[in-house]
């Protein structure tokens, strides 16, 4: 599952595995930090180019709004998963992967529509 977390908790980089730095089409540069229980993704692009929330409707017709931190964690192990958030960022284009990020977003609420407190737009 994926999560929008405070973007301080991305400076905790004692705890990664590894960290690398990557740039997408726009030359936006973006880090993944792996962690031990998955990775997180952190943008460091203009902010013209990262809208605040996040739109998700789930397929009830339900809209869940939740706020872009430019920070997200990914709950997986799969390195394959890995790769691909990767590939994404590599070979995409930054509103291409914010796209990208929303549809994950979405599929994390069709199984759980339960919200973390820095996700909730104040």
């Amino acid at each position: 599952m994926v999560y929008c977390l405070p973007i301080e908790d991305y400076s905790r980089k004692d705890n990664f595995i590894e960290e690398l730095k990557y740039e997408d089409k726009n030359d936006f540069e973006w880090v993944i930090g792996r962690l031990q229980n998955g990775f997180m993704v952190k943008y460091l692009g203009d902010d013209y180019f990262k809208e605040e929330i996040f739109y998700c409707e789930v397929s009830n017709g339900e809209s869940i709004k939740i706020k872009n931190t430019g920070c997200l964690f990914f709950n997986s192990n799969d390195f394959e998963l890995f790769c691909d958030i990767r590939d994404i960022i590599k070979i995409g284009w930054t509103d291409d992967i914010w796209g990208t990020f929303q549809e994950l977003l979405v599929m994390r609420f069709e199984g759980d529509r339960s919200i973390l407190e820095c996700e909730i737009i104040k």
